[in-house]
């Protein structure tokens, strides 16, 4: 017997029991070592196939013989990953369109009810495979730490390419602000030292320059 079809419309090849977890009839049921359910479009000579083999869910390009995503027992997701080591495990680029005013947005670390890092890893190199540059939130509860790591000797450069200012903000207040044209002026007038009688300057440098008071 190669394919039933039951009472209630299930249609069952390669078994007798319509057996599953599937909340809905009719079903279709596929049993085998490595069952397939192949989709030919034919207007479009283009075919794909849903194939589970070696514990792991495949969904194929039958028509170049590709792997597009694979889903693990575990519940591991690959887009063209056939063995993937995370939730979601992507070997390409990813965009979040967005067609509307609507706010795009990723959030790390949603619903957590207790502490833990937040972090997001760059590698851009074969040394430092872990992480290059990392942003991070520390896990030390609501006034933790936050950082950005640099590893490497190159330079870390924070590069305002257009006529933009640079600004810098403590508690919600500006304290000093760098001009597109290279003038360095602190958040507000008079109010600011540059040090303190604990925390001095050792050398301050100028060329033929004025101070004025």
């Amino acid at each position: 017997e190669r394919m039933r079809i039951d009472s209630v419309g299930n249609v069952l090849i390669g078994t007798t029991s319509a057996t599953t977890d599937l909340a809905y009839v009719p079903r279709l049921k596929l049993s085998g070592t490595g069952p397939v359910l192949y989709l030919e479009e034919t207007d479009a000579s283009k075919a794909y196939a849903i194939a589970a083999l070696g514990g792991k869910l495949y969904f194929r390009d039958a028509t170049t013989g590709s792997n597009r995503m694979t889903i693990t027992s575990t519940g591991l997701v690959g887009i063209n990953r056939t063995s993937p080591s995370y939730e979601l495990d992507i070997n390409g680029n990813f965009g979040m369109y967005a067609s509307t005013t609507a706010s795009r947005y990723i959030e790390i670390g949603h619903g957590r009810t207790g502490n833990g890092n937040s972090y997001i890893d760059l590698i851009g190199d074969a040394s430092y495979t872990d992480y290059g540059l990392r942003i991070i939130r520390n896990n030390t509860g609501a006034n933790t730490t936050s950082g950005i790591l640099h590893r490497g000797t190159g330079a870390l450069t924070f590069n305002a390419q257009d006529l933009a200012d640079m600004t810098f903000f403590t508690n919600s207040n500006m304290r000093f602000n760098i001009q597109s044209n290279g003038v360095v002026r602190p958040g507000a007038s008079n109010v600011q030292p540059f040090g303190t009688a604990s925390y001095l300057w050792s050398e301050l440098f100028a060329n033929n320059g004025t101070i004025n008071t």
